[in-house]
């Protein structure tokens, strides 16, 4: 009786590894992330908060607070002529280009000085 107590408690130490590893392989799996946006460009419109040597904070036309990522190749530019980040100061009205990176961050591709396009208010259609 003590043998087949032994043995039983032996098979079922060796087992529990076994079907340990095979739940372990059933519940995992792997994480599907989705690729940055190739090629999209947003604007985004408002005031210069923060203008920092990594990041560019701006308070959007709808109170909106947005963080974007900057780099060496983050152009600031007036009128298609190219400025220093020195020449732009906080509250300026400015508009952004940003596309994803590849950690699906935001990131600068250029600042342009000068307010963005005039808001179209909304109009009621008649027919």
């Amino acid at each position: 009786m003590r043998r087949a107590t032994f043995a039983g408690v032996l098979l079922l130490l060796l087992l529990c590894p076994v079907l340990a590893h095979a739940q372990r392989g059933r519940r995992g799996g792997t994480t599907i992330t989705a690729p940055p946006l190739k090629g999209v460009v947003i604007t985004f419109h408002g005031a210069l908060k923060e203008l920092s040597k990594k990041t560019i904070l701006l308070q959007t036309d709808d109170n909106q607070l947005v963080t974007l990522r900057r780099t060496s190749k983050t152009k600031f530019l007036r009128q298609d002529q190219q400025l220093k980040a020195d020449d732009f100061d906080l509250e300026d009205k400015v508009s952004v280009d940003a596309t994803e990176d590849n950690d699906l961050k935001l990131l600068a591709m250029a600042v342009h000085m000068g307010p963005g396009p005039p808001r179209k208010e909304p109009t009621l259609v008649t027919r």
